[in-house]
């Protein structure tokens, strides 16, 4: 399975678990659950940064969290 994301992938996030403390994360409403990958962290490839695309929100996640729905244009 391919946990590298890409700036332009979109990824739909995993089912919330009880155990999640992550507030951004738990606070995604099940129409906006798609996120947009807009940067990633070039010393790490478990972290991203992506924008909601419901709200437009900005956050920092871990690729653990979500699945790829399509990848971007090269």
């Amino acid at each position: 399975m391919n946990t590298d994301f890409k700036v332009g992938d979109l990824v739909r996030r995993k089912s919330v678990s009880k155990k999640l403390t992550n507030r951004p994360y738990t606070a995604l409403q099940e129409s906006n659950d798609l996120v947009l990958v807009v940067n990633s962290l070039p010393a790490s490839k478990r972290f991203f940064y992506g924008n909601v695309c419901g709200t437009g929100d900005t956050h920092l996640w871990s690729v653990d969290q979500f699945y790829l729905v399509s990848k971007g244009c090269p």
